[in-house]
């Protein structure tokens, strides 16, 4: 667990942090003020469109149990 300073944007530093790892995100954010933010900066825009494309995984809970998107192969 890590703690975001109360003004940060949590949702930066997950994206960061994923995209830094080469890992997945695993929410139900489809992080559109994100990647609005960087309108500025159409190369960062880009980039992190495609991690979100490529690295987001969705998930529900069924009768309490997880379940990640199944078109990642989890």
């Amino acid at each position: 667990m890590a703690l975001v300073p109360p003004r940060d944007n949590d949702d930066l530093y997950v994206l960061n942090y994923g995209m830094r790892l080469d890992g997945f995100v695993v929410s139900n954010d489809l992080f559109r003020d994100e990647i609005d933010s960087l309108a500025h900066n159409p190369n960062e825009q880009t980039n992190l469109t495609n991690f979100i494309e490529n690295r987001l995984i969705s998930y529900t809970f069924v009768h309490g149990e997880f379940f990640p998107n199944p078109e990642f192969g989890f």
